[in-house]
């Protein structure tokens, strides 16, 4: 008999599309939105492992909602540093973190790419915003071509 609550419980979720696991710096955990749980408003995190570069960061993006991204450390002997330097792009300015960072993106606003550098201990990072559904448009300006299209990554 299922329990009146059970269904608002998981504890596995479909991958990522976001997120592809081959040759990927990072370990998708959890994603969720409506589909995989009615009613859920989309949430994802990951462990970030390596560092991420030219080579695997993904083009600007913007969605129609706003989003709040977090970058957390993982060294309990130093709870706030995040043990890397996470260089954060908003439309053409950057933002350089080293401590622990929430960061709400404006609906409609380009963000990314997202570069990690000199990751001595792992990062968890979680994304969600207030949708049923995310969604994304990637900016396809030349000028970022040389980065990866996050719908069709292929690390």
């Amino acid at each position: 008999m299922e329990r009146k609550y059970e269904k608002y419980i998981v504890h596995e979720t479909p991958e990522s599309p976001l997120h592809p696991l081959i040759n990927a710096p990072w370990t998708p955990l959890m994603r969720v939105e409506d589909k995989v749980m009615k009613g859920a408003f989309y949430f994802e995190c990951v462990w970030i492992t390596a560092e991420v570069d030219e080579h695997n960061a993904c083009k600007p993006h913007s969605h129609d909602c706003d989003e709040i991204l977090g970058f957390f450390g993982s060294n309990l002997k130093d709870p706030k540093n995040l043990n890397a330097e996470i260089e954060f792009w908003f439309d053409d300015e950057t933002y350089i973190f080293t401590k622990n960072t929430l960061v709400l993106v404006p609906a409609n606003v380009w963000h990314s790419p997202i570069f990690v550098k000199n990751i001595t201990a792992p990062i968890f990072c979680l994304s969600t915003s207030p949708t049923l559904k995310y969604n994304q448009k990637v900016n396809r300006n030349s000028r970022w071509n040389h980065l990866n299209d996050p719908m069709e990554a292929k690390f």
